[in-house]
């Protein structure tokens, strides 16, 4: 289906950088979906590549690093928080978003995630609350990156054995997520 439009939009220059990072990061989101990884990655490293090619810092550089850096989670993680990180400096450099911006803060969350999983659970202590406090502010308790964020720093509690602290953030976060569903 869009192997045809791609090869054409390759061949193309200009404003169809743009169109060609929206196809390739489009198919590779199929891709990693239909657990095709290395195809996927390939994709969506190439959506990048081009949408930095059409500007280093706009709304598609930012959407394609993030896409890369979720579909490495259980792939790479040094890559992965590499990428992360490099989104949240696109973010905070871009007037367009900011500190509370969704993608600054999803940006965040990955970064937090990543610390999760490495092990690093005193950096994903003391990241996990204020990007907590942060969704909330600004999309409120019952939002699914608030909630999201609630349970990760479940995990990071889970890991240092703070089993009573684990059980309270349960306690609190299950009506909303039933709420929400």
């Amino acid at each position: 289906m869009l192997p045809r439009p791609i090869a054409t939009t390759r061949q193309q220059r200009g404003d169809a950088y743009e169109d060609l990072a929206f196809m390739l990061g489009s198919l590779g989101i199929v891709r990693r979906a239909e657990g095709q990884t290395g195809e996927a990655l390939s994709l969506l490293r190439e959506a990048l590549a081009t949408a930095r090619t059409f500007k280093t810092n706009g709304y598609a550089a930012i959407y394609w690093t993030s896409a890369l850096a979720e579909s490495l989670e259980g792939v790479d993680l040094a890559e992965c928080e590499r990428l992360w990180r490099e989104g949240l400096e696109i973010c905070l450099q871009n007037p367009n978003f900011g500190p509370s911006h969704r993608r600054t803060l999803d940006n965040q969350f990955g970064i937090a995630r990543v610390l999760v999983r490495q092990r690093r659970t005193d950096e994903a202590l003391s990241a996990l609350p204020p990007l907590i406090a942060s969704y909330e502010t600004r999309f409120g308790s019952n939002y699914y990156g608030t909630v999201g964020a609630q349970a990760w720093l479940a995990l990071a509690l889970d890991q240092k054995g703070e089993t009573a602290a684990v059980a309270r953030l349960y306690a609190d976060m299950y009506p909303r997520l039933m709420e929400s569903m």
